[in-house]
């Protein structure tokens, strides 16, 4: 299960929103089907190793655990998020076709209505389900007559990556060096530098250090009385300094400065 999108894993779970990109997802993976559509401005985004700079009517598609990133950017986007079992019903009627991952989509008036339909009914219980099975089926009929279906393809180097993140996430408090992942998983140190860094887009290292500084996050919102840098320790790091440098980067500010503390 990713570290970041939990919610993503729920049964039946959808998620339909326009949003700025104000914020960094880093690198991560989940079971749900995601699609972006960048209305305004420019989105970098990493899909499955692909690096892309998504314009106004530049969109994405992003099966079940394909790992996935946003940097920060100010751009203006819908994103569309859901249940895997909830798309898999239309996609079997395409012949378990799906959009490409880079497409173009500039239909926004269908994207408006349709994110419009979905606030209305968001506090509509009983007919929620059903209300987001129609979104999809309208979206993805609607993409399928405009942008290009292809078949899913195996990828075994997102899949090794996957594992490795799960890995990091469940282990943080480890060695996660290079080295020491290429022992574990059998690989050459140079073979998985390069492979980790064309899928997360970022130095393994500054990934670690990400992964780690949410653990400490974490623990602190639930012992706010500990102390910082022992559960830092705790979490894997091996220095003040690095430790502090990681917070910053992914939180913008030093623990002392975080409104959540």
């Amino acid at each position: 299960m990713s570290f970041y999108e939990v919610k993503a894993e729920q049964r039946d779970y959808f998620y339909f929103c326009k949003t700025i990109k104000n914020a960094e997802t880093p690198p991560h993976f989940h079971s749900a089907i995601e699609l972006i559509f960048c209305l305004n401005g420019k989105q970098e985004v990493c899909v499955g190793g692909e690096s892309k700079i998504l314009e106004r009517g530049d969109a994405y598609f992003c099966d079940s655990y394909v790992v996935h990133s946003l940097k920060r950017s100010g751009a203006e986007v819908y994103v569309v998020l859901g249940d895997r079992a909830f798309f898999q019903t239309v996609f079997s009627r395409f012949g378990d076709k799906v959009p490409s991952t880079f497409f173009h989509f500039e239909d926004f008036d269908i994207l408006h209505v349709l994110d419009d339909l979905y606030r209305r009914e968001k506090k509509n219980t009983a007919g929620r389900a059903e209300t987001n099975k129609a979104i999809i089926k309208f979206l993805l009929t609607e993409l399928y007559e405009k942008a290009p279906f292809v078949a899913r393809k195996e990828d075994k180097q997102n899949e090794l990556v996957e594992k490795i993140l799960r890995y990091a996430t469940e282990h943080f408090s480890k060695d996660l060096s290079l080295p020491a992942i290429a022992k574990i998983f059998g690989y050459s140190r140079d073979y998985l530098s390069r492979v980790l860094h064309r899928y997360l887009s970022c130095n393994w290292n500054v990934y670690v250090g990400g992964v780690r500084a949410r653990a400490v996050n974490e623990l602190l919102q639930n012992h706010k009385d500990a102390s910082v840098l022992e559960i830092a320790y705790k979490c894997g790091f091996e220095s003040p300094n690095t430790f502090y440098r990681a917070y910053r980067r992914e939180f913008g500010c030093t623990p002392l400065e975080n409104d959540n503390f």
